[in-house]
């Protein structure tokens, strides 16, 4: 007999003690879903069967009904393994009620599972050592007569398939959209006839490619590439440009997953995001499709790498691309020429109205049905602000209202003091408010030919000797600074203008000293100008803000002879907030501001994705800034009943029960990202205390802006990320669920990642993995794939499964699928095996009607998952 290693003795006398144990299932492998032939728009994508939560179609797993069984089959297994990102493992499952119709979900296979982190550090033998006591354990509690994988499959043949609904309905806002607290008014002229904003086309179905994948534990998963799993990128975390560069070879890399070459992607930012306390670092990527330098709006590749045992590891891709769109980017018109088009789509109001157009950017944006490279314009004055675009080669214009909705020697020769301005602090103005001298932070102060800033506390020191001219030394200000540029609608802005001599060391300057409450439009200008840079400063500190925030001031103009809202305009950026009326106070004050202020800001780190999560994010600064969940404090003058019919004057509230629903206006659908958001603070720091509450709550949620998700979900899921500590576990994952929980968005449990890694290990060693690599189907007749069939006829397709089995169980796969396929009328198969040292590959070939196909498929994958839970 051949001499062995004593090493080998133990592994092969440990395999073969353990064949009999119950069989665990690692499906890790990439499931694409996608919809064969399809004439809708966008197709249709599909969750695992029985994979819904409370939040997403009708969320519920049916109970069991009578099923198949097939003593003597093969039992499964009862440890509690992980399952895969984004799949809940199937319960139950109930017989379908009478002309209950299957989803015609066709699965495509892809290519071999994206690289894992390296198992944890202890050895082999030790990994093994515990597999086997949790073997024992589990094999102990096995309970008699459990159901064999053809019971099983039989029944999710008999079942009603459940499935939740896609998280794809993002929209990008349009180039110059508004953001505003509440839906915005027109206020076109009668007679004025714009067109649609533009947007972008559906992904699917529309020649796109659509990605939102995160590997985390028990994570929501859609898109094309559900269940890629981490991958690790050869670059040095602490080398943001080194870690771009890896993360465009793996663009290039995969060209059918991501559809476009890396040289197409503009970027918008890498940045390193340290963590606060047991947070791992995390690098947030964010490009954009371009062509020929020509940025395609609405667009959008994210990367969120977690820095885990300093190694940079991929843990969720989110992706809205369009391959394969050729654009013509060359003009064939003078630059004033096409300005010239792009009024005259205005007709006779331009001459009406006196209308100026200024240009803004060249970008190609998707609208009337194609793509144009267009140079965009912005009309700010008569009705505006209005937005037009002219197709650089065609000359074809188009017009969209973009409202959607801050020692002693020495001291001789300088000068020194505070600068502030009287206004309401907290609140509006409303009758009874108390005024208070506010510090005026960043403010802009000219004192002898220089400029300086006025800190936190509106403090200034000018530097020393200071020039004084013939005329003397004056302080003038306006309320201006490095990050916020306000501009009185009334044209009547404030400004000081003060006498001063070297060694004033102690001067208080007030913009308005005289105020009173009834001085609304002095009022309103203190406010906002200090809300919105204190807004800034929030963010500062938090080290969210990016290079264009911190060296271009925004415009903020107030006392807008309007009511009733605010609202954000990108493209030429501008904060506005309007006068008060009857209605509605004058919406120049804290909440208001620093809401609007977040519009800006998401605009700012790569564009307003979402209107529906931006709306979430202005909610968000307000909230966190201020400790106050209530947005729009007292706006309304006549308050209207809320949801549960009590009278209120405000607009919002972060204590808010709304249910998420892709399909909402905007505003509503914000109060899930701002109600999780303020829910998950309160929760933390009634746990943690206030301070460290809150500062722990911030650290979580306000970077993952720089992910730039796509929608509200997802935006949640990033916080799970920013959770991960550098071991990969999700220290606060029970707070984050529950407040996501409490919006009507549920993430299914799994235990952790470095379990999952170990156990995949040992039992690879042990040749008792089982991994579902995916499904395809084809042959299926043109035509529309919904939820039924059109025609009582089904077409004749094939279907291919493909799945990988240890060398110790793949006998008695091979003999559980045969079995439960032979079973099944009206279809034929054929299952061949490739076999290796350790492990068999299968393919599995299924022929019949589309209907049976795919109910049949259905059940497999369905069982493969299942066994994740058990």
């Amino acid at each position: 007999m051949k001499n062995i290693s004593k090493t080998s003795a133990v592994l092969i006398s440990l395999a073969l003690n353990l064949t009999s144990l119950p069989l665990p299932a690692f499906p890790a492998a990439v499931v694409q879903t996608q919809v064969a032939g399809s004439a809708v728009p966008g197709g249709l994508t599909g969750l695992p069967v029985n994979a819904g939560s409370q939040n997403i179609g009708n969320g519920s797993l049916l109970t069991p009904s009578g099923r198949l069984n097939l003593g003597g089959s093969l039992a499964l297994p009862q440890s509690p393994i992980v399952a895969a990102p984004g799949v809940t493992a199937v319960q139950g499952f109930a017989a379908p009620e009478a002309g209950a119709p299957a989803a015609p979900v066709v699965l495509s296979a892809q290519g071999p599972a994206a690289s894992v982190l390296a198992a944890p550090a202890q050895g082999p033998q030790a990994q093994l050592s515990v597999l086997a006591e949790e073997a024992s354990a589990e094999t102990a509690a096995v309970p008699a007569g459990r159901k064999s994988l053809v019971g099983r499959l039989a029944s999710a043949i008999a079942s009603k398939l459940s499935f939740g609904r896609v998280f794809d309905n993002s929209k990008p806002a349009a180039p110059g959209a508004v953001a505003g607290i509440l839906p915005q008014k027109s206020n076109l002229p009668q007679g004025m006839v714009l067109d649609e904003a533009p947007t972008t086309p559906p992904t699917k179905g529309g020649g796109g490619v659509s990605i939102e994948n995160f590997d985390l534990p028990g994570a929501l998963t859609t898109g094309p590439d559900i269940f890629s799993g981490p991958t690790l990128l050869n670059a040095d975390p602490a080398n943001e440009a080194d870690v771009e560069r890896a993360l465009r070879a793996m663009v290039d890399a995969d060209p059918a997953k991501f559809g476009i070459p890396s040289a197409q992607l503009a970027t918008v930012h890498v940045r390193r995001v340290a963590g606060v306390g047991h947070q791992a670092d995390t690098i947030y990527a964010y490009f954009q499709q371009q062509q020929n330098g020509v940025v395609m709006h609405g667009t959008g590749l994210s990367f969120t790498v977690k820095v885990l045992q300093n190694r940079p590891v991929v843990m969720a891709t989110m992706a809205k691309l369009y391959p394969n769109t050729p654009v013509d980017t060359t003009p064939r018109f003078p630059d004033e020429e096409l300005k010239d088009k792009a009024l005259e789509r205005l007709g006779p109001y331009v001459q009406m109205f006196g209308l100026e157009a200024s240009f803004l950017e060249k970008k190609i944006v998707y609208v009337k049905g194609a793509w144009h490279a267009a140079n965009i314009y912005l009309i700010e004055n008569g009705p505006g602000p209005i937005m037009l675009a002219v197709d650089v080669v065609t000359g074809e214009a188009f017009a969209w209202n973009p409202r959607a909705g801050a020692d002693e020697a020495a001291k001789k020769d300088v000068v020194a003091g505070a600068v502030s301005g009287k206004t309401v602090d907290k609140g509006p103005q409303v009758p009874g408010a108390e005024l208070k001298d506010i510090p005026l932070a960043y403010l802009s102060v000219k004192i002898g030919g220089k400029t300086y800033v006025t800190d936190k506390d509106g403090r200034f020191t000018t530097d020393s000797p200071l020039q004084v001219g013939p005329e003397g030394l004056a302080l003038a200000a306006t309320l201006s600074g490095p990050f916020v540029n306000l501009q009185d609608s009334s044209g009547k802005t404030l400004s000081v203008n003060v006498a001063v001599k070297p060694g004033d060391t102690g001067l208080q300057v007030v913009f308005n000293p005289n105020s009173t409450l009834n001085d609304e439009n002095a009022l309103a200008q203190i406010s906002a100008f200090q809300k919105v840079n204190l807004a800034y400063g929030f963010l500062k500190d938090h080290k969210v803000t990016n290079e264009k925030m911190d060296s271009k001031p925004i415009v903020v103009r107030t006392n807008i002879d309007d009511e009733c809202n605010a609202y954000y305009t990108p493209g030429r950026p501008s904060l506005n907030f309007f006068k008060s009326s009857e209605n509605c106070v004058n919406s120049g004050y804290d909440t208001v501001a620093d809401h609007e202020y977040g519009h800006y800001w998401d605009d700012m780190l790569g564009g307003i994705v979402n209107g529906g999560l931006s709306e979430g994010w202005g909610d968000i600064v307000s909230m966190y800034l201020l400790n106050n969940p209530i947005i729009g404090e007292h706006f309304l003058k006549k308050a209207r009943p809320d949801a549960d019919g009590n009278l209120v004057d405000y607009i919002r509230h972060g204590d808010n029960k709304y249910q998420y629903n892709d399909y909402d206006e905007v505003h509503d659908q914000g109060q899930a990202w701002g109600g999780f958001a303020w829910k998950l603070r309160k929760g933390l720091m009634a746990k943690l205390g206030d301070a460290a509450g809150a500062a722990l709550a911030e650290s979580l949620v306000l970077p993952t802006m720089f992910a730039k998700a796509s929608n509200i979900p997802a935006a949640m899921a990033q916080v799970l990320l920013s959770d991960m500590d550098a071991q990969g576990n999700l220290p606060h994952e029970a707070d984050i669920r529950a407040a996501a929980k409490a919006h009507g968005i549920a993430l299914p449990q799994n235990p952790s990642m470095i379990v999952t890694l170990a156990r995949r290990l040992t039992n690879w060693l042990l040749g008792r993995t089982v991994s579902y690599k995916g499904a395809e189907m084809g042959g299926a007749a043109e035509g529309r794939m919904g939820f039924q069939a059109d025609q009582a006829e089904q077409p004749q397709v094939r279907a291919k499964m493909t799945f990988t089995v240890g060398a110790l169980l793949r006998g008695r796969v091979k003999r559980e699928l045969s079995r439960f396929l032979d079973q099944q009328d009206g279809i034929t198969y054929e299952l061949k095996e490739y076999k290796g040292w350790v492990e068999s590959d299968f393919l599995l070939v299924i022929n019949g009607p589309q209907d049976k196909v795919q109910r049949v498929t259905d059940a497999i994958q369905s069982w493969f998952r299942s066994l994740e839970s058990n």
